[in-house]
């Protein structure tokens, strides 16, 4: 499956395409159009890239933490918000995410 691949796909187009770039809205925004069309496993893998690509941005790791949830993957989105929070302690989204979940 492609999306699997999509940070080696990635890699590989910007090595060869060196004025190729993606930016982390795009790609979020990219990840919640294949949510909205049902492709949660795919939007998975697309927000997963954007927390590769932009580690240093709370807002990735909120999006990547949501999927997780919504896949059932509490334990994984617990710690992905819990992320979100240690880069942007004023994620109101994340807070209360984590208040939930108590």
């Amino acid at each position: 499956m492609v999306f699997e691949n999509a940070d080696k796909i990635f890699n590989k187009i910007s090595r060869s395409h060196k004025n190729f770039i993606l930016t982390e809205d795009e790609v979020n925004a990219w990840g919640y159009q294949l949510v909205e069309q049902g492709k949660k496993n795919e939007a998975l893998q697309v927000f997963k890239l954007n927390t590769l690509l932009f580690p240093k941005s709370s807002n990735v790791y909120d999006s990547y933490g949501e999927i997780l949830e919504a896949l059932g993957n509490r334990k994984e989105a617990i710690l992905n918000y819990r992320k979100s929070l240690q880069l942007n302690p004023e994620n109101t989204n994340a807070t209360q995410y984590l208040k939930d979940k108590k």
